[in-house]
């Protein structure tokens, strides 16, 4: 079975633009880079780490996400799923992506994209005001 039969979920990535703001302080904003009008990722399901930091648990785990080779993935960019099992989430790439190779030894082709993440919290553009 080819990867794609095993993408579960619809990904779409969002990636950081810095301006500065009023008293030149930097403002992170989130720039759309990919919308899947199909399943394109799916998520490794290791254990998770849960630590108390005092107002509640927060979820620290590093989790592996697969993503179809078309997707532009780069370190710091927010994964938000939009359709799936985990939908709703995000996930910020922690590190480089990693392209495991699809094709013959150093052909240069490659199979997918291999993105470790930690749970993401913040606000993006499309998000609405309450």
């Amino acid at each position: 079975m080819a990867i794609g039969g095993l993408f579960d979920s619809q990904v779409r990535i969002w990636r950081p633009t810095e301006t500065r703001g009023a008293y030149r302080a930097p403002d992170d904003d989130y720039d759309p880079v990919t919308t899947p009008t199909r399943p394109n990722a799916c998520m490794e399901y290791p254990g998770g780490t849960l630590v108390n930091e005092g107002a509640g648990e927060k979820d620290i785990s590093r989790r592996r996400w697969y993503l179809d080779r078309s997707c532009d993935v780069r370190e710091r960019d927010v994964l938000e799923v939009i359709a799936g099992p985990r939908v709703g989430s995000r996930w910020r790439v922690d590190g480089e992506p990693d392209k495991p190779s699809g094709g013959p030894r150093n052909s240069g082709a490659f199979h997918h994209w291999e993105a470790w993440t930690v749970p993401w919290k913040g606000r993006l553009p499309l998000d609405t005001e309450s």
